[in-house]
């Protein structure tokens, strides 16, 4: 139908690209307190964390920095406050359970106050100084994660 015309020479091409990952996005902050920084424990792995979470689709048009609102609401209750600051790493997970990559990017963030309620989805938290946290000796969802953890927190 097309196979003469520019037209079906760009249909043949586009059928020859490669597949790319589609990737869900995720925003975690890096909440920071004084010298120390808060991360959490997943409830169901045990895996290291921090608060934060995937952007719903009716999100999708939201400042990044709101997009934080929601998710640390119900990571962390409703009284904490805090000042979403700049950009810090990124990391990539593999959702085993929608078979999805999500790309993670962390903020950092000032916590300013208020009392950290976890939801069930953290089993633990803790206010940790990175230049004296054993990255080798605990669970991250993989390595690369592990490695883009230890690399900003050496610089903290």
């Amino acid at each position: 139908m097309y196979a003469g015309s520019p037209c079906g020479r760009f249909f043949a091409k586009v059928n020859d690209m490669k597949k790319y990952v589609n990737f869900i996005a995720s925003f975690k902050l890096i909440l920071k307190n004084q010298n120390k920084a808060l991360i959490l424990t997943e409830s169901n792995t045990g895996f290291v964390d921090l608060p934060g979470g995937r952007v719903e689709e009716h999100e999708i048009k939201l400042p990044i920095k709101e997009l934080f609102k929601r998710e640390i609401e119900e990571e962390l209750g409703k009284d904490v406050k805090y000042k979403v600051l700049k950009p810090a790493f990124q990391y990539q997970r593999y959702d085993r359970f929608r078979k999805k990559a999500v790309l993670i990017t962390a903020y950092e963030a000032e916590y300013l106050s208020g009392e950290i309620r976890l939801s069930e989805e953290h089993q633990r938290q803790e206010w940790i100084n990175p230049q004296e946290f054993d990255f080798e000796n605990r669970s991250f969802n993989n390595e690369g994660e592990r490695a883009a953890f230890k690399e900003y927190f050496d610089k903290f």
